[in-house]
């Protein structure tokens, strides 16, 4: 490691009493020498870091000031330390009242202070002792021993009057916050300390105590930094009960300049909680190691002039946690970048070998599976276990419900709630993401429906040919594992999974409020009503005498209609049709759909005045209390395991709360409705639970379904993957890595599966997935007051997942207690997870900006390097293409080409190199893999070259200093 020769402030170590060194004969160089203390910094943190003996800890750092209070005689004065300051990350004052601290804040340091501080440390006394050494004065003899010692080394500066007198100091008693004068003397001093104020600080946190006063008898400002070999213990020197490392003794001879002293040891508690300083007090062996942590925390420290802010201002912590890594990086030699993309995720290369990348993923996730087990056993699984669940028996009770419009009741609620029970837990204990959450989704929806039209133009039977496009579908699907194809992935960038995010979410959102407002035409609202108005029931419907024949009903309306059968024919019961029902919605649309016509002066004025606005403030409710508790954990309010209970369970507890409001007034809301009995949704007479692969098709409609099986791989394959891009973000910190392949194979083979049973399919559901992991976010419990916590990553288990779709497959027997949930609290669910899934998009972000002046504009990275227009211009066109998802997914005629339009994106992307500068897309998205390659070359290189070069300058200066000795 390099020598460092200070080149800041050298006036300040320079002795006047002391003679002036004669120069010295010139010897043969053993090390490089620097003034860059930074460089020498990170040096010396290198070099330390091997050494798995010297282990440096959190501090906690806390200021007692000399005050003189009455003695025990109540006549005298004696004189005692009293807590003023503390430090965890942030400064805290004991106010002026004695009996409570103030707000966390972050120190505000006088440049004259800091520089002072280095002068003292620079000139004082400094014993820098061995740290986890067996032995010295601290397993000695404790405070008494070390007194001692610094006495010893005083004398010869001071005196033995001033050396005494600092001993006697250092011997003082120390009065805490939670103690009071008046309860204790000095022989039968019982100790307290604060064991709430301990849960804040790190369980391996050690003490560093400051001591600053004002002692007439002294000639001259007395400056001790101690660093013990083994921390004190069982000693009264702080607030609360940690082993002491560091003491420092800071004491002035003049009164009046007592409080120039104290922004002095002030700035020497600021030190001491430094990221990077507080480990070079661990680990430096001198003292110039020890100026040089001085001297980088001034390089890297900002000044701001006072007309900004004065000594006395407290500025609030930041919201995030300041970047430091150019204090921890060597900034000479050009790096690599330490980040890794997702598209150089491990995983995501190609074998080269059949199954080769399967085979990696389970090699990859199988040291994690008894963990995936045991890392769910904590609340917030609970808590998570809940929200997705009431999450995802929503989606799939409303999917269900359109599929059976869509298929004419082939595929229903019934079957939607058997393919979350195999799909589910299927996924949850062989996928190698299993955070990821699987469901119905739009575009699947879409699919189904085209399919059902198709069969129904050529009276194929819906079932059989849907067998056949489902196993070629897992057949292609399998050979894409095969051939390691998930590698394209790396394809993906942000461009292409925030665009289709965004419209996941949009729907989540739309569909939240379209399904709320057509409550109002289930339960119409009158909107001309008056006091006066007469009250008409008359309408009944009759058959209509136009029709020569009647109208049969299909099996799925049968079981919902009152029907008879004439003949071989059901027919629908008009005569049982009353308009005045809840069922007037159905009554109204099936009477004349099957020959028959309302007749009556009340048809048309059906109307519920409280149903649908009820539904709006359940609703509204609903969403709000979602919000607003799961940013509980951030709240002022309730200790910190109160609101991390409350932010975990939000979901729940929102649900429950409005629920029971709604039960309370007793209003005919629509409501959950779940399947009571196990059977498909036509009955056993029209379908059973297998089925058969041609029915009545002819046989090349098995080869015809090869062309809906292409799209439809090309659709589960996107909507998949994209899913699982989202969910392994580096933003998540996911630590035991992802499973594209593996994923991919249990979908295909839970696809052939619900083919063969006739169920729907499921694939990753983005909006759910993000939720999902949004729920079990894992952040740091102990967290110092003004520091937010931190995330930590997410509780990578299994359990959840396992659990919400077990209990969805026994959601039928669970129906009369989940029937009383109303379905418009479900709705604000949904609107909540569309909502937070838009947090953290920086699609949605960069949104934002089109409507903020520019004074009022956040500081993002891109703002600083790429021109304001050009950042516009990449979110038109990001939204130009979510707009066109959006257009395709919506007009039926051309809704089958959605999966296309879906990969269209990542060409898009491609296109957008002759657009952008390579700078302006590495800010604005990812770099392509190819482009990620020529950087990584380019950036070898040059540190190739650039290692070169300092080599050959290292061994010129080495000749040059060897000519010189000679």
């Amino acid at each position: 490691m390099s020598s460092y020769k200070p080149a800041y402030f050298r006036v300040a170590s320079v002795d006047p009493s002391q003679p002036p060194q004669q120069p010295q004969q010139p010897q043969q160089p053993q090390q490089q020498s620097t003034t860059d203390p930074a460089e020498f910094v990170r040096d010396l943190l290198a070099k330390e870091a091997c050494c798995e003996a010297t282990s440096v800890r959190p501090l906690f750092c806390q200021l007692d000031q000399l005050n003189s209070v009455p003695g025990p005689d109540g006549l005298s004065l004696t004189q005692v330390w009293r807590e003023k300051f503390r430090w965890i990350k942030f400064e805290e004052e004991l106010e002026v009242t004695g009996n409570r601290w103030s707000v966390p804040y972050v120190p505000v340091l006088s440049p004259f202070s800091v520089m002072e501080a280095r002068r003292q440390l620079d000139s004082g006394l400094t014993l820098l002792m061995k740290v986890d050494s067996d032995d010295g004065p601290a397993a000695a003899g404790g405070l008494k021993r070390i007194a001692e010692e610094v006495e010893a080394n005083l004398v010869s500066r001071l005196g033995t009057d001033a050396a005494e007198e600092v001993k006697r100091l250092l011997l003082t008693r120390h009065i805490n916050f939670v103690e009071k004068v008046e309860d204790k003397d000095e022989e039968n001093a019982g100790r307290k300390t604060n064991k709430k104020y301990r849960k804040k600080v790190h369980k391996d946190a050690e003490g560093c105590s400051i001591m600053v006063g004002a002692v007439q008898t002294l000639r001259a400002p007395v400056s001790v930094f101690v660093r013990l070999e083994q921390p004190l213990k069982d000693e009264p020197l702080m607030e609360i009960d940690l082993p002491i490392r560091f003491l420092y003794l800071l004491l002035g001879p003049k009164p009046s300049a007592l409080s120039d002293l104290v922004l002095v040891a002030k700035a020497v508690a600021t030190l001491m909680t430094d990221e990077i300083f507080h480990k070079v007090a661990y680990l430096a062996n001198s003292k110039v190691e020890l100026i040089a942590g001085v001297d980088e925390f001034l390089k890297c420290s900002s000044i701001l002039p006072p007309i900004g802010c004065s000594l006395t201002d407290r500025i609030p912590p930041p919201m995030e946690k300041p970047n430091t890594e150019h204090r921890h990086a060597d900034q000479k030699e050009p790096q690599e970048p330490a980040v890794v993309e997702h598209g150089e995720a491990e995983g995501l290369q190609r074998t080269g070998r059949l199954f080769g990348g399967l085979v990696q993923d389970i090699k990859r996730r199988a040291p994690w599976y008894k963990s995936d087990f045991l890392d769910a056993l904590h609340p917030q699984t609970i808590g998570s276990f809940f929200f997705i669940y009431f999450a995802c028996i929503a989606p799939i009770i409303t999917f269900g419900g359109m599929l059976s419009d869509a298929t004419n009741g082939y595929l229903g609620a019934m079957e939607s709630i058997l393919s979350g029970l195999i799909c589910g837990v299927s996924y949850a204990l062989f996928a190698g993401q299993p955070l990821t959450i699987l469901g119905s989704t739009g575009p699947v929806l879409v699919f189904e429906t085209i399919v059902f039209k198709m069969c129904d133009r050529y009276h194929w039977d819906y079932l059989p040919f849907r067998w056949w496009i489902g196993m070629w579908t897992a057949l292609l699907l399998l050979v894409t594992v095969a051939l390691d194809l998930s590698y394209l992935v790396k394809y993906i960038t942000r461009f292409t999974e925030e665009s289709f995010a965004l419209l996941i979410a949009v729907i989540f959102v739309y569909e939240a409020l379209a399904k709320l407002f057509k409550i109002s035409s289930d339960y119409p609202v009158n909107k001309y009503w008056h006091p006066k108005q007469e009250v008409i029931v008359e309408c009944e419907c009759l058959p209509n005498d136009n029709l020569t024949e009647l109208i049969p009903v299909p099996p799925k309306m049968a079981r919902q209609l009152p029907t008879y059968r004439d003949g071989n024919v059901t027919v629908a019961n008009f005569s049982a049709m009353d308009y005045y029902s809840w069922d007037h919605d159905l009554f109204w649309r099936t009477c004349p759909k099957y020959g028959g016509v309302w007749v009556g002066r009340g048809c048309g004025l059906f109307n519920v005045p409280d149903v649908f606005f009820f539904s709006c403030l359940l609703f509204i409710a609903t969403f709000f209390l979602c919000y607003t508790l799961k940013k509980a954990r951030a709240s002022s309010l309730f200790p910190t395991f109160v609101r991390r209970l409350i932010s975990d369970f939000a979901v729940m507890i929102a649900i429950c709360v409005v629920t029971s409001v709604d039960y309370i007034m007793d209003l005919h809301t629509p409501k959950l409705l779940i399947p009571v009995s196990f059977e498909p949704t036509l009955g056993y007479t029209y379908r059973g639970w297998v089925v058969r692969p041609f029915g009545n098709n002819p046989w090349f409609t098995s080869l015809i379904a090869i062309g809906p099986a292409l799209l439809a791989t090309i659709l589960v394959f996107l909507d998949q993957q994209i899913t699982s891009v989202i969910v392994n973000r580096r933003e998540n910190k996911m630590r035991k890595g992802a499973g594209f392949h593996l994923d991919l194979l249990v979908v295909a083979v839970c696809i052939a599966i619900n083919s063969a049973l006739g169920l729907p399919w499921f694939v990753a559901a983005t909006v759910l997935s993000i939720n999902h992991v949004l729920s079990l976010r894992e952040e740091s419990e102990c967290t110092a007051p003004g520091e937010r916590p931190v995330l930590l990553g997410c509780r990578e288990n299994r359990v959840t997942g396992l659990l919400v779709f077990l209990c969805i497959g026994l959601s039928v027997f669970m129906s009369p207690l989940l029937r009383h949930i109303p379905m418009p609290v479900l709705y604000g669910v949904f609107l909540f997870m569309g909502v937070a899934s838009l947090n953290g998009m920086q699609l949605f972000d960069r949104f934002l900006l089109l409507l903020q002046p520019r004074k009022n504009q956040p500081d993002m990275a891109c703002l600083r390097e790429v021109k304001l227009w050009r950042v516009h211009l990449f979110t038109g066109i990001q939204l130009g293409c979510f707009a066109l998802l959006w257009v395709v997914k919506k007009i039926s005629l051309i809704s089958i080409a959605f999966p296309l339009m879906v990969l269209s994106l990542c060409f898009a992307r491609k296109l957008l190199d002759y657009v952008f500068t390579r700078n302006e897309l590495r800010l604005l998205d990812d770099l392509l893999p190819e482009q990620k390659l020529e950087e990584t070359i380019r950036l070898r290189r040059r540190s190739r070259m650039s290692t070169a070069v300092d080599l050959e300058e290292l061994a010129q200066a080495e000749d040059d200093e060897q000519e010189k000795a000679v």
